[in-house]
């Protein structure tokens, strides 16, 4: 929804953060696992990385193509089959 979206790392971060949006929405609809931090809580197991707008090459920021944006996740899958081993104990 933005007229423009500047050429700046955060402008880049715009991008990214629609992205994100895509995956939270996927991570909700239970196509993207989770993961567990340091402090139990659980979050989506996805990555999204982008390099800076330092880095990218001047000829395609002259050309205003913005650096490519990396989305890594892990697919939650699903259980179809699965095994039980009782014990009965006395």
């Amino acid at each position: 929804n933005n007229a423009r979206v500047p050429y700046t790392n955060p402008g880049i971060q715009i991008l990214v953060d629609g992205v994100e949006a895509i995956l939270n929405r996927a991570f909700i609809a239970g196509l993207v696992a989770d993961t567990q931090n340091d402090d139990g809580d659980y979050l989506p197991a996805y990555e999204v990385k982008v390099e800076r707008v330092e880095a990218v090459l001047e000829s395609r920021r002259r050309q205003r193509i913005a650096p490519q944006i990396q989305a890594c996740f892990r697919y939650a899958g699903a259980v179809h089959y699965t095994s039980v081993a009782y014990t009965m104990n006395f």
